[in-house]
């Protein structure tokens, strides 16, 4: 074989080395490309998981927090009337600043502050007493009671209502209830200033509140119909870097789902909004979801979906701390009640002197209720009169908002507490005297004859023994006139003839 041959057969020439130097380039690229691929692939997912974590820890931060915010309950309503009756605004404004600090220090007190200014309502108190408040004292306190009372009567009131709601923020801009009711006014009509401008004054004051910004973004629903899903989207977004201070700013994110559900479940288009409603609940529980999305599933047919929603819904609407009831106390007008005092121990040990009382929430028996929260208005209104009672005898009540979340961290049952439970409670919680007891419902069909029974005892909480104890029983026979879908309104009549003789019992 000759040199050249050889050569040739050996020697790579500059066209080979080019050729394969493309190839060898191919090659590496779409290996490069792969592991690129790979790497940003993994990277989103990485991403989209980590997105997919922090949506559902912040969800579950909201939930505890909602929890806690129905954990608080709700004022009585009949202390704040009687405390107004009697001229006692030193105490009033006292409690209601303390109620404003606590919400200050925890953001899921805001629902008990919102419902002590709720409780401003005609059906309990006269317009005179707020104005001999306003006179007397010009407090900021003073003025957004009367505003919130006069915002609760409806459009005529709305004007007069806004001056008191807006001399009570430029007293103390940080009060939160009275740019909320200022808002709300602002969904049913036309008024002096907008929503935007409350918001914004609010904002700059304020960066936690939930119920100021929830009203605005039932403003947008309302006054922006179709257009306000965009809007309700911006705005949530626009509250994540505030979640931090107050976990159920993540749950205002599912809003705009929720409004678009609304919108297309009311063309029964079912499927669809169980779609959105299960998107929104991806930020958080919100009764109203659940209540919603059961209905939907109701009409697909799915039972199961259905009872699983609405055993949830009825989880949250039994602890509303709102004081709805049906019909009206003309609707139970004329109804006859005979109470008997089966047992009334009284001894003087303890009776006369002041004393600080904790009223537990009642261990409830044999109540009809046909709606979820019906039981727990029972409870609370049972709480609320005992309370009065103790009060118009001269005696103090601690402020029972904490009792409940103590009861969850002692995993305690409200319902059949031991004494000694109940008595160290009652020392955590500053109390002479705790109360507790059993209130039970009842009526007969046949005859129509309804009644009410409340067992109770009064227990020294540093001897543990029973200061006081009483078992009183009212019964009524409900004629045709009375209708008796109204029986919860039974109810709180036989129950007011109960505290009246235990009035009777402590005057005595």
């Amino acid at each position: 074989m000759d040199n050249n041959a050889q050569a040739g057969s050996t020697t790579i020439t500059d066209s080979m080395i080019e050729s394969m130097s493309s190839m060898t380039i191919i090659k590496y690229s779409g290996i490069v490309f792969l592991l690129l691929f790979q790497i940003v692939y993994q990277a989103n997912s990485c991403y989209a998981e980590d997105k997919l974590s922090t949506t559902s820890e912040r969800a579950q931060k909201h939930n505890a927090a909602l929890n806690k915010f129905l954990d608080y309950g709700s004022p009585s309503i009949y202390k704040i009337a009687y405390l107004l009756a009697h001229h006692d605004y030193a105490s009033l404004e006292k409690w209601f600043d303390s109620m404003l600090n606590k919400y200050r220090q925890d953001p899921q007190y805001e629902g008990y502050l919102d419902q002590a200014y709720a409780k401003f309502k005609q059906e309990y108190m006269p317009m005179k007493d707020l104005n001999a408040w306003v006179d007397a004292t010009g407090s900021s306190v003073a003025y957004a009671a009367r505003g919130v009372y006069q915002a609760q009567q409806g459009w005529d009131t709305y004007d007069a209502a806004a001056v008191d709601l807006q001399n009570a923020i430029r007293k103390n801009p940080s009060l939160m209830p009275a740019y909320t009711w200022l808002i709300t006014m602002a969904i049913d009509r036309d008024m002096p200033y907008t929503a935007q401008q409350i918001l914004q004054a609010a904002e700059k004051n304020d960066k936690q509140s939930y119920s100021v910004r929830y009203a605005y973004m039932r403003w947008l629903e309302a006054r922006m119909g179709k257009d306000s899903v965009d809007e309700l989207t911006k705005f949530a977004e626009g509250l994540i870097p505030f979640a931090d201070l107050n976990p159920r700013l993540w749950s205002l994110q599912g809003e705009a789902d929720f409004f678009r559900g609304q919108r297309i479940q009311s063309r029964n288009n079912f499927g669809a909004a169980v779609e959105l409603y299960t998107s929104a609940l991806k930020y958080g529980d919100q009764p109203k979801l659940f209540d919603s999305r059961s209905f939907c599933y109701l009409y697909l047919g799915q039972k199961a979906l259905e009872y699983a929603d609405r055993d949830k819904y009825r989880y949250y609407a039994s602890r509303d701390n709102s004081d709805y009831m049906p019909g009206s106390k003309a609707d139970v007008a004329g109804l006859k009640i005979e109470v008997s005092e089966k047992n009334i121990v009284s001894p003087r040990i303890g009776m006369h002197k002041k004393q600080s009382y904790l009223v537990f929430p009642i261990e409830a028996e044999n109540i009809y209720a046909t709606e979820p929260d019906e039981e727990q208005r029972i409870v609370r209104r049972y709480i609320d009169r005992m309370e009065l009672v103790l009060l118009k005898s001269g005696n103090e009540c601690v402020e029972r908002n904490l009792i409940r979340e103590i009861l969850k961290e002692r995993k305690i049952l409200a319902t059949n507490i031991s004494y000694d439970n109940a008595q160290s409670i009652g020392r955590q919680m500053s109390a002479d005297v705790i109360v507790i007891g059993t209130h039970s419902h009842g009526g007969v069909g046949a005859t129509q004859v309804w009644y009410a029974e409340v067992n109770i005892k009064a227990v020294s909480v540093s001897t543990g023994k029973i200061l006081w104890k009483a078992l009183l029983k009212s019964s009524a026979v409900v004629s045709d006139s009375i209708n008796t879908y109204y029986h919860e309104r039974i109810y709180e009549a036989l129950d007011n003839s109960i505290y009246a003789v235990l009035e009777e019992m402590f005057k005595k």
